[in-house]
């Protein structure tokens, strides 16, 4: 087998670029403030996969794939579910991979596509091609030629001397330029890319590179045009030096302006009208490093398993951090996921959590911290709900219609209004002849049957004849005449046509996709 070195050149401006990034790099590092830091990890990482995917037409919004990471279920396609799915397991294996083996390489993919295509994991056998529209802008390599390509590949990558950042750009120009799967040839070399680079800084694992690729989509796919077109991949290399040298400056930006003394983390499932400037008052006065809002209540086995519990002594300081034990029952702090915590020292826990690769704030640090460290419970009764799957909002949503004590909790909370955006539009028409019943209709809506116990959004359409029972119509769902429904999850754009009949449980709403037809 020939040696063979691909064609570029060290322009001022890769130099340049080069030399930015190498001293980006620095005064992150140096400073410790990328860390390692549990929240900001994830967060990236869900850029990462969120933007490489985008760029493949995933629809999922960043909120989506964010519910996905947490193990939830959201209202998408199941093909792009899996998309998202894959795409986690495999940036999960980052850390046991080796740049330099194709092996790797070949694992790679088959855990990106397993389920989505034929051949996961295996060179393809038949000829690709790159289309915009109806027209070919590129070819790969020929199938037979794909495995001597790839070896040659890599062999040049292990025993090159070009900087690694250099080196990474040009096998990701590489990789696409011989398209050596049948699909997912963008995000496999996307993520190669950050393999190449982390071996090099440790900081590139999380770094969300893709997200800038995402933001100058039609830039990325000129640059391989043009790398091709030139016969070089010099135009490439440069393109994508400054994608990374942003995507630093971003990270960096984000932290080094953390200026407030005090930092409030919370999730985004979370759902409850909490009042912050007391919390913050409180731990304030408490002179506590971190003060995390929980529910003091009498837990079982069941609930245990499911949540972080803390005990605390009677002054509201924890004592002992339980973390999803399955033999827990009695009283208990629940965490509730909202936490506020002291500027420095959340600085101070990133560089720690860097040094020793912790990934969970409270399994790795609090529990390690509770004597040497100040760690409160700020006690919140208020009403509280976690969303957690689709059930979950299902049924919250449903509470929230008929338990008119939850819903004041939420609603009617002195001094804390609560907004939600609205749009101007036609009002609703509800026929002479239609009931409604204990139901919240937004505008725009056209109801002729009748609604109990439901929540209809925009736009929505009930048909003559129609019983709309314990249910929850998206925008623009249109239901025809003599349809019945109860325990029901319509997502946007569904109809259900004339006659049909479906009913869920409580606990297992039926569910019906976007744009679905039924009947």
């Amino acid at each position: 087998m020939s040696t063979y070195t691909p064609p570029y050149q060290l322009t001022d401006a890769i130099l340049r670029l080069s030399t930015e990034i190498a001293a980006t790099v620095k005064e992150i590092t140096v400073r410790g403030d990328l860390s390692a830091q549990p929240q900001l990890h994830r967060a990236n990482r869900i850029r990462s996969v969120h933007s490489s995917l985008a760029i493949e037409h995933n629809s999922l919004t960043l909120d989506q794939v964010t519910a996905l990471l947490n193990g939830k279920r959201v209202l998408a396609p199941q093909q792009e579910v899996w998309e998202v799915q894959n795409a986690f397991r495999a940036y999960d294996l980052l850390p046991s991979l080796d740049p330099y083996s194709i092996d790797d390489l070949l694992k790679v993919h088959r855990v990106m596509m397993d389920g989505l295509v034929m051949g996961a994991g295996t060179f393809r056998n038949t000829g690709v091609g790159v289309y915009a529209g109806d027209q070919l802008i590129h070819a790969g390599t020929p199938a037979q030629y794909v495995p001597e390509a790839m070896q040659q590949l890599f062999v040049w990558l292990q025993s090159t001397t070009a900087h690694p950042l250099v080196a990474s750009c040009v096998f990701h120009y590489e990789f696409e330029f011989i398209h050596p799967f049948a699909d997912g040839n963008g995000r496999t070399g996307r993520l190669w890319q950050t393999l190449i680079l982390r071996k090099w800084e440790p900081i590139f694992t999380y770094l969300p590179i893709e997200s800038m690729i995402l933001e100058h989509q039609a830039d990325y796919y000129a640059a391989l045009n043009a790398a091709n077109t030139q016969g070089s991949a010099t135009v490439f290399i440069e393109f994508m030096l400054e994608m990374i040298l942003e995507a630093l400056k971003n990270v960096n930006y984000s932290i080094t302006h953390i200026t407030a003394d005090y930092v409030v983390l919370s999730d985004c499932d979370v759902i409850c009208n909490i009042d912050l400037t007391d919390m913050i008052e409180y731990h304030i006065n408490r002179g506590a490093d971190i003060t995390v809002a929980t529910r003091l209540v009498e837990v079982d086995s069941e609930t245990a398993k499911k949540n972080v519990l803390f005990q605390a002594n009677d002054e509201g300081r924890i004592t002992d951090v339980i973390s999803y034990s399955p033999i827990f029952c009695g009283k208990a702090h629940v965490n509730l996921n909202i936490l506020v915590i002291n500027r420095d020292y959340l600085f101070e826990l990133v560089a720690d959590a860097i040094s020793h690769g912790y990934r969970s704030l409270t399994r790795d640090i609090m529990t390690n911290h509770t004597v040497d460290r100040k760690y409160s419970v700020y006690e919140f009764s208020g009403y509280y709900a976690c969303l957690s799957s689709l059930n979950d909002y299902f049924g919250c949503s449903l509470d929230l219609i008929s338990n008119k004590a939850s819903r004041n909790a939420l609603f009617n909370v002195k001094n804390r209004p609560v907004y939600t955006k609205v749009k101007n539009s036609a009002p609703t028409y509800i026929s002479p002849d239609a009931k409604v019943s204990n139901s919240l209709i937004a505008d725009d809506c056209m109801i002729l049957g009748e609604v109990d116990n439901s929540i209809l959004f925009r736009g929505v359409k009930v048909g003559k004849g129609t019983v709309v029972r314990n249910s929850i119509l998206f925008q623009d769902v249109f239901t025809g005449s003599d349809v019945h429904l109860n325990y029901v999850l319509a997502d946007k754009n569904a109809v259900i046509c004339d006659g049909v009949t479906l009913s869920g449980h409580s606990q297992l709403p039926s569910y019906i996709e976007k744009g679905k037809s039924i009947g």
